[in-house]
């Protein structure tokens, strides 16, 4: 038992989140490990972009409109903080995706040769 989650409503929050992230990569072309390191990589590149172009985005309007510039950085701080949070999230879903699924397969996935102790004629 858990002190912060006593009866366990967030890991069974969070398992049935990656078990719909799981499903969507295996229905998307999410299949090697190189596939899954450059969706790692997308995924870091995309929140880095939003943060970056969601601070412009509340600090202009907040200079310009000066009136309104609370409104416009509260709500530029809370979408920074919902940007990390799902992205944080994302990352940590797909790299146990990578773990989990991933981590076991040939590097290469045309590489379809057998490997056993019998020879074959």
């Amino acid at each position: 038992m858990q002190l912060n989650d006593p009866f366990g409503r967030m890991a069974t929050k969070r398992q049935r989140e990656y078990e719909v992230v799981r499903q969507s990569l295996q229905g998307s072309d999410v299949n090697t490990l190189q596939a899954g390191q450059a969706l790692l990589a997308n995924i870091r590149n995309r929140g880095k972009w939003m943060v970056l172009c969601a601070l412009p985005a509340t600090l202009i309007p907040a200079l310009i409109f000066q009136t309104f510039a609370l409104a416009f950085i509260v709500t530029g701080v809370l979408f920074i903080a919902w940007t990390y949070s799902t992205t944080r999230n994302g990352l940590t879903y797909v790299q146990r995706y990578i773990d989990e699924e991933l981590a076991n397969q040939p590097d290469d996935p045309a590489d379809t040769s057998v490997t056993s102790d019998t020879p074959t004629p």
